[in-house]
């Protein structure tokens, strides 16, 4: 986008700041208030909010229990979960380290997938490790080690979360009907303790990139009747949980992958 074009759109590059990180010297609560505008261009109303999306940034500055960075660290939230219910729906980890020269291959299975555990994007997967190319996967993962994740959504759990990279299972659904390796991720939306939204979506591993795009989306809903989602006007319950498992509480958002007849988290 070159200088004319952004003056015609601010918001882009207003938005595209935000998401690398570049609005760090803005203070948290103008911050949300810039970004959403950038993103609806509406203003934000943090005194009385009223969307789910204004509750939502609402949330971010007023709701920050340390509990929380447990569970969006990709590393410690399996140890959480498995607290709670036991480790049946949780991915296998295969190792944890702080820094990728720290990672032994030759432990590792010839299929597998690396993540960084603080922040969205940041993985590797690997189908064949005879083919990987570790110079590009090295890349990848110590520029996502490197990047801050608190600062593009000012989402107080991720400010805690220490930067490390974990193996998991290479997973796949060998009873999908599709002709192509393919995953259904099932998402929980949880409000005043019951499941009010959940979508699956099917996502093809060999298209997934730096972030995964949905290969295919079915969404589903119990008692909305297919309103749009951002216009929900449900009351926050910082004690949701899911009816699949009764033990998981102060869940918001809960994701778990389909493989063949079983589950992972």
């Amino acid at each position: 986008m070159d200088f004319k074009e952004a003056l015609k759109n601010p918001k882009k590059i207003i938005f595209s700041l935000g998401m690398k990180g570049k609005l760090s010297f803005i203070s948290d609560e103008k911050y949300l208030k810039l970004m959403y505008w950038a993103n609806t261009g509406k203003k934000l109303n943090l005194e009385k909010p009223v969307t789910f999306n204004e509750k939502l940034q609402w949330l971010k500055l007023y709701n920050q229990n340390p509990e929380y960075s447990k569970m969006v660290d990709k590393y410690e939230a399996k140890n959480w979960i498995t607290e709670k219910i036991g480790d049946e729906f949780i991915i296998p980890t295969l190792g944890v380290w702080d820094t990728f020269d720290e990672i032994d291959f030759d432990k590792l299975p010839n299929q597998f997938v690396l993540k960084c555990t603080h922040d969205s994007g940041g993985l590797v997967i690997c189908k064949d490790k005879r083919t990987l190319d570790k110079a590009k996967a090295k890349k990848k993962i110590e520029a996502s080690l490197k990047r801050n994740y608190f600062l593009v959504g000012r989402e107080y759990p991720y400010k805690a979360v220490k930067p490390r990279i974990i193996a998991e299972k290479y997973m796949v659904d060998s009873n999908s009907k599709e002709k192509e390796e393919c995953l259904t991720d099932y998402k929980f939306f949880c409000f005043d303790k019951k499941v009010d939204y959940n979508a699956a979506i099917k996502y093809n591993p060999s298209e997934i990139t730096s972030a995964p795009r949905p290969k295919e989306r079915n969404k589903f809903f119990t008692d909305l009747e297919k309103k749009e989602f951002i216009k929900m006007e449900k009351k926050y319950a910082g004690d949701a949980k899911i009816p699949l498992k009764q033990k998981l509480k102060n869940i918001l958002r809960k994701a778990l992958l389909r493989k063949n007849n079983g589950g992972g988290q």
